[in-house]
């Protein structure tokens, strides 16, 4: 199993998740002090995004167990990010696309 993301991970991720641009943050979960669900919504669609730190980041499928009292990070993301709309950022760096999200 893999425990880090390559170069080409995070080019598949940030392929998967373009396409979920233009969603609105709903709300953000943690699951432990490294790992956060962000709820998105467009209209009856909702979708999940799990991003652990320095780990991973891709759709989250089935539910996980989330804290029963959320912390202090996650107060702080719902508070700057909750209905704000999803979108990317490209930077061309090298001859690279760079993705980051906004």
């Amino acid at each position: 199993m893999k425990t880090r993301f390559s170069t080409i991970d995070v080019t598949a991720a940030v392929h998967d998740l373009r396409s979920m641009q233009g969603f609105r943050i709903m709300n953000v979960y943690d699951i432990n002090h490294k790992t956060y669900i962000m709820k998105l919504s467009f209209g009856p669609d909702k979708f999940f995004i799990l991003f652990e730190s320095g780990i991973r980041i891709h759709r989250a499928y089935h539910n996980y167990e989330k804290s029963p009292f959320p912390s202090s990070f996650s107060i702080k993301l719902r508070k700057h990010l909750n209905n704000r709309r999803y979108s990317f950022l490209f930077m061309r760096e090298e001859g690279k696309d760079t993705g980051k999200d906004t």
